[in-house]
């Protein structure tokens, strides 16, 4: 798949180097083998069981207010490197869970700037307030990634979650559109 094919594809949101498409069910097969891979698996409740499962994170028709998600992929080949999206979203509260299933863990740095177009959209398109995630401590990349998009740790879930024969810390990680710079990212 060439750029231009990525772009004629009906892209939703543009970066430099990433377009955000929605998500086929075509491929859901795809995105549950990316969710259940060794570098995402890490262990939270809220991956997908079964391709079901994912589906209605995805593909959520009964209730599409509530979730978005995006396919990111390169428009230098065209290649996939995961989705992204909110999640849960409360329009009461104006926030939302941000979502990332990379492809591999090597397309983690794409993901980055899918990240960010997805949290520009939120802020400045869907209105909201805060995003947040949850992230096991020892994920590095991930924590790494929210930093550099500014968002800030907010506290620590003590042993939330059972993985490999333990329990583990999960970190909450959170940024308001306050501290978003809307001219940063002209997608």
């Amino acid at each position: 798949m060439t750029a231009q094919t990525t772009r004629e594809r009906g892209a939703f949101l543009h970066g430099l180097d990433m377009d955000l498409i929605a998500p086929s069910p075509e491929r859901g097969e795809h995105y549950l083998n990316w969710a259940w891979a060794a570098h995402v698996a890490f262990g939270t409740s809220r991956l997908p069981m079964s391709a079901d499962s994912l589906a209605v994170k995805l593909f959520d028709t009964d209730n599409p207010r509530r979730n978005v998600a995006f396919e990111g992929r390169r428009v230098s080949d065209g290649s996939a490197v995961g989705i992204v999206g909110l999640q849960s979203i409360a329009w009461l509260n104006r926030e939302a869970r941000l979502m990332c299933i990379p492809a591999t863990h090597a397309c983690f740095g794409a993901c980055e700037e899918a990240l960010a177009l997805t949290i520009h959209y939120g802020f400045s398109e869907l209105g909201l307030h805060r995003l947040y995630d949850f992230t096991h401590s020892t994920h590095k990349d991930y924590v790494d990634a929210l930093q550099d998009l500014g968002f800030r740790r907010e506290g620590t879930l003590r042993e939330a979650v059972f993985q490999g024969g333990k329990y583990r810390d999960l970190l909450v990680m959170a940024k308001l559109a306050d501290e978003h710079n809307f001219a940063a990212l002209n997608p």
